[in-house]
């Protein structure tokens, strides 16, 4: 059900956009502001070159008592560490495309959820051309999802088909140009 008061929210680059911030190939929708708690924490804003100033990209964006990783460019697994357990807590990553400097840190982020011992299932939401590399990718580090002592479960981003999480907080995916081949 649609609440009159509902905020659309889009990510990277950060706009505001009267009832709107910007994602990169998604939206973020909550159906409910009144009494919404909105924060976003940038732990990474580098691009693909390696820099000490800049970590890969990688964002949390909290509403209410929901936590989003947007997301997973390393170092985020220590950055997220120092936040306390938000290891423990995330509700689910959003991963916006396949370059490595937004997938590279997802070993690292699903052995400190396992040597946290995290239980909180885990969605990830992705381009479903994504979800079978990176699989194996995983398997080949010897971290089996059966081992991890939570339920991962991959969900295949489809163009335009809304995604409802709990929370009144909904995922609409956009097809860009940031992988168009020339």
């Amino acid at each position: 059900m649609l609440l009159s008061k509902k905020k659309t929210f889009l990510f990277l680059p950060l706009l505001d956009i009267g009832q709107s911030l910007v994602f990169t190939c998604f939206s973020v929708q909550v159906f409910d502001i009144s009494t919404m708690a909105i924060s976003i924490s940038f732990l990474g804003t580098g691009s693909g070159s390696p820099s000490a100033d800049h970590f890969f990209f990688s964002a949390t964006l909290h509403l209410n008592d929901k936590h989003l990783l947007v997301d997973v460019g390393e170092p985020c697994v220590h950055l997220l560490k120092e936040r306390g357990t938000l290891l423990k807590e995330i509700d689910a990553i959003l991963i916006t495309h396949g370059h490595v400097d937004h997938v590279g840190g997802l070993p690292a982020l699903l052995q400190g959820c396992l040597l946290l011992k995290r239980t909180k299932p885990l969605p990830i939401y992705l381009p479903e051309e994504m979800i079978a590399p990176l699989r194996a990718w995983i398997s080949a580090l010897y971290l089996t999802e059966e081992g991890l002592g939570f339920l991962i479960s991959w969900r295949a981003w489809r163009n335009t088909e809304q995604e409802v999480l709990d929370g009144g907080i909904a995922i609409t995916p956009y097809a860009n140009g940031q992988l168009a081949q020339s």
